[in-house]
């Protein structure tokens, strides 16, 4: 068996500056190698992030196209309807005027034949009413009960109607002007109201 055994000859001061000479070397080449590790690591997060960015803007471009083709959309869908209303609009008048005007040409005949003038008219085909105020001469309450048996039997008038409300605000009232006698300022306030057929109401809100 043969060993081996070496000896260091040289003076104790070179033999510390050859130990701290490799030390400064190790020390270096560990710097560098960290140096490196951060230097490939901060340039993969870098790409990393320019990635993030690049997705982030082709997101953010994608969102804000279909918010504008959403947009335009709206727009159009505005533009129509708005011209569907006014459409509707021309046609429910053209419609209206010459139906409720028949309507209110057969009212007056009836009232013609008593003792009743009308003060107010309220038509609402939304609500399908229509409701009249009026006066009937005197205080005698069956006059009131004729007028509206006169409505009830005229088909001409009465055929778009289902139905009508009993009077629940009869009240009698003094007229405050001149009249020729005092028994003629006795006068009964009443209300008429209507309910429109279905079907006509249904027309008419499609119309509108």
């Amino acid at each position: 068996m043969v060993f081996m055994i070496r000896i260091n000859l040289l003076p104790p001061e070179d033999r510390v500056q050859e130990s701290s000479m490799l030390g400064a070397l190790l020390a270096g080449l560990a710097g560098l190698g960290a140096i490196l590790v951060l230097f490939l690591g901060l340039n993969y997060t870098s790409q990393q992030l320019f990635r993030l960015e690049q997705a982030k803007k082709a997101r953010l471009s994608e969102l804000n196209e279909r918010k504008k083709k959403l947009q335009e959309l709206q727009n159009k869908k505005q533009l129509v309807k708005k011209a569907l209303e006014r459409q509707n609009l021309i046609i429910s008048i053209s419609m209206g005027k010459i139906n409720w005007s028949e309507k209110l040409y057969e009212l007056s005949k009836i009232i013609e034949r008593h003792p009743v003038w009308v003060t107010s008219i309220e038509m609402d085909e939304k609500a399908r009413r229509f409701r009249m105020k009026c006066y009937c001469k005197g205080w005698d309450e069956r006059k009131i009960v004729e007028f509206r048996k006169s409505i009830l039997n005229s088909r001409n008038f009465f055929s778009i109607f289902e139905s009508v409300k009993l009077y629940s605000d009869i009240t009698p009232i003094m007229l405050d002007k001149p009249t020729r006698t005092e028994e003629d300022k006795k006068v009964l306030r009443f209300t008429l109201e209507f309910k429109l057929k279905p079907q006509l109401a249904l027309q008419n809100l499609i119309r509108q």
